[in-house]
């Protein structure tokens, strides 16, 4: 049987190398005593993306919404263009956050979300490492956000 292969979504904001020590620390502040553990075990696993594009007002009220409720206020927050990123996501007024929500079964999967916020349109990319069995952690994190977003 061939080995599965990396499903990839472009990194908008972190280098890969960024991404994967996020998840991997992530998985293990999850795992607690297990930490050890987890690091080791995410290197059987392979990093998933997913991108999404939805349109969304980038309000005070949808912005604190999404930093506070959704990210649980461990967000990091950058405003200004996104060097590489076509118009219209490059004006002075786009809004860069990153953060780790939890996902997949339970919510024990960490998935680094990485959001460009500008006017009405929101390009919201998601990777997570996946184990054989694949639990749908970017698309459920992006389905989350879609219903954060879409109120």
């Amino acid at each position: 049987m061939a080995p599965r292969r990396d499903r990839q979504a472009p990194s908008p904001l972190l280098t890969e190398d960024e991404v994967q020590a996020v998840l991997t620390e992530g998985l293990a502040a999850i795992a607690g005593r297990g930490a050890a553990g987890a690091r080791i075990g995410t290197s059987l696993t392979r990093l998933d993306g997913e991108q999404r594009t939805i349109r969304a007002g980038c309000t005070d009220d949808a912005l604190r919404t999404v930093r506070d409720a959704w990210f649980g206020g461990a967000v990091d927050e950058r405003r200004g263009p996104v060097p590489g990123l076509e118009e219209p996501r490059t004006v002075d007024d786009t809004v860069q956050l990153v953060g780790v929500v939890g996902s997949g079964v339970g919510g024990m999967n960490p998935c680094v979300v990485q959001l460009v916020w500008t006017g009405d349109v929101l390009l919201a990319t998601a990777h997570a490492k996946e184990g054989r069995i694949r639990q749908g952690t970017c698309r459920k994190a992006l389905d989350s956000l879609e219903r954060v977003v879409g109120r």
